[in-house]
C-alpha cells in the first residue's frame, strides 16, 4: 500500500494576540448571528486531486472546507 503525504502551509499569523483574539470573537459573532436551521447530511465523492487542491487552499486561507462548500451552494442556489 502506499503511502500518500501532504505538506500544508500553516495561514499567517496575525501581527499581535490581541488581533488574533479580535479576530476569532469576530468570527465567532458572526456563526452566532447565523440562524439556526435543522441541517441535513450531504455526502459527496469526488477525485483526490480535487480533495487535496480544496484542503490546501482552504487551509492557506483558514477556512473549513464545509464552510466553502456551503457558501459555493448558497451561491449558485439562492433562496426564492
Amino acid at each position: 500500500m502506499s503511502r500518500k503525504s501532504v505538506t500544508l502551509k500553516r495561514p499567517e499569523k496575525p501581527a499581535s494576540a490581541e488581533a488574533w483574539i479580535n479576530q476569532v470573537r469576530e468570527e465567532a459573532a458572526v456563526r452566532s448571528s447565523v440562524e439556526k436551521k435543522p441541517t441535513v447530511r450531504f455526502t459527496l465523492d469526488v477525485d483526490t486531486d480535487l480533495h487535496t487542491r480544496m484542503k490546501i487552499e482552504c487551509v492557506r486561507q483558514g477556512k473549513k472546507m464545509s464552510d466553502v462548500l456551503r457558501a459555493i451552494l448558497e451561491r449558485e442556489f439562492p433562496a426564492a
